[in-house]
């Protein structure tokens, strides 16, 4: 049984794996995470953007970046040159990303400064969108195995923890050095977060060496029609569940990160405690990143995700009725458990879009990665889109005071609320989504011995 097993999947080699998964976690989440948890807060506090300004920008910015989803995964669909299909936009992708970025956090004094800062986050988004759809694309054809690609993750969920702790850990303080001027201090750690970004991908595009190759028996001027991709779309049940049970806890995430460095600014009058919350995420997230993969051995991506959905009830439930803000030790522990538990949908999620892809070729004879895989991400962004608006709206009407140290009550109960009623909440729907999720354990085995039956009928 277990070399029946074997023969049916394509399965990546330890050095592809580690390459890819390492790649992309870094070098996605390097700019990423400093875009989502500082922008809004560098935007008012450093910039001088008003609250409600700010979230405008995130949300234009996150919308945009929905929307191009669809788009670019379209046109991957359709690449095929001799450099392949994906590494074409990596390519473009990994400058544009960074470079935009740091003309984000540039601090230049211009007139219109929301205007400049919704251009450039625009911008960013055009190339972080070309990056991400190319890595989600592309993880479908590295492995069809079912465990290994749950631990294709394993590798990036590992470095993101390493990209958030750098992050998270070094910008207050690198930004907040004594006798500095913050504009130059934010500029310059910009720069080196791009650069960094920047050389991963360099690294990260080894990987796709031996699987993203041109098809030369791909026809001249063939293309994939929308009427082709809609049927791809409407019959892929996997794909729609799997989109309402993440885009649920993607919103949650969207109030997270658009109010978490409000929470330790102006709830507990804490900003360093950022940087001691990310010290103890880190191994917490190293252990949970290699529990994940373990359990895919044995589990069902489905009954994985379900489980971690249930344990994210816990934390913000903790945190709501009996806030302990002022216990610092219990509360960041706490927090650092949320983390880790969150990452146990989060990993797993991008495991199952594959299978997806996977899911709508056995429905319908046509595999698509670039447009199932930014379909999904399209409403994961939007998602994520909604909560920017929301929170700034929120902060503003409850009078927050831009650049000011002390808040309202009204304010930091809303922070408070937001920060973790979204969690609750998002995990709330993932669990009722999640249920109607077609693929399991048996199910995708038999899949997949039909799709090859099929493949290998055609070459006959």
């Amino acid at each position: 049984m277990k070399e029946k097993q074997q023969s049916i999947y394509k399965k990546v080699s330890l050095k592809e794996l580690i390459l890819f998964g390492g790649g992309e976690g870094f070098s996605l989440n390097i700019l990423f995470v400093f875009i989502t948890s500082y922008l809004m807060y560098y935007a008012t506090d450093i910039y001088g953007i008003s609250v409600a300004f700010a979230g405008l920008i995130l949300t234009i910015g996150r919308v945009f970046d929905a929307i191009s989803d669809p788009i670019i995964g379209n046109m991957i669909d359709r690449t095929n040159t001799k450099r392949g299909q994906f590494r074409p936009w990596i390519f473009w992708g990994s400058i544009i990303a960074p470079l935009a970025m740091v003309l984000m956090f540039s601090g230049l004094q211009v007139s219109m400064k929301f205007g400049y800062m919704t251009a450039m986050y625009l911008l960013f988004t055009l190339g972080y969108t070309m990056l991400a759809m190319s890595v989600h694309s592309a993880r479908s054809t590295m492995t069809n195995d079912p465990a290994q690609r749950v631990w294709l993750t394993v590798p990036g969920m590992l470095t993101s923890i390493v990209a958030v702790g750098i992050v998270m850990i070094g910008t207050i303080p690198f930004t907040e050095a004594a006798g500095t001027n913050p504009l130059a201090q934010w500029r310059l750690w910009a720069v080196i977060l791009a650069v960094l970004g920047f050389a991963g991908w360099r690294v990260f595009t080894l990987s796709l060496k031996n699987k993203d190759k041109y098809n030369p028996n791909r026809k001249k001027g063939e293309k994939i029609t929308l009427s082709k991709q809609g049927e791809v779309l409407k019959s892929n049940k996997a794909l729609q569940m799997l989109i309402i049970s993440s885009a649920t806890n993607d919103m949650a995430t969207g109030f997270t990160t658009a109010v978490n460095v409000y929470f330790f600014a102006h709830v507990l009058r804490r900003t360093d405690l950022v940087s001691v919350s990310a010290m103890l995420i880190l191994p917490i997230g190293l252990i949970m990143g290699v529990v994940v993969g373990l359990l895919a051995n044995k589990y069902s991506k489905k009954n994985i995700f379900k489980w971690g959905s249930y344990l994210g009830l816990i934390i913000p439930t903790i945190m709501i009725i009996f806030r302990p803000f002022e216990n610092i030790i219990l509360l960041i522990i706490l927090l650092a458990i949320g983390t880790g538990i969150g990452i146990i949908t989060s990993q797993t999620r991008w495991a199952m879009v594959p299978d997806c892809v996977d899911y709508g070729e056995w429905k319908t004879g046509l595999r698509t990665p670039g447009i199932v895989t930014s379909v999904f991400t399209f409403f994961n962004k939007f998602g994520m889109a909604i909560p920017g608006v929301i929170v700034g709206a929120i902060l503003a009407g409850l009078g927050f005071v831009v650049g000011g140290h002390v808040q309202g009550l009204a304010v930091q109960n809303a922070i408070v609320l937001m920060l973790f009623g979204g969690p609750l909440l998002g995990h709330l729907c993932s669990i009722v989504a999640i249920h109607f999720y077609p693929i399991t354990r048996v199910f995708y085995k038999q899949m997949i011995e039909d799709l090859n039956a099929r493949n290998a009928a055609k070459e006959n």
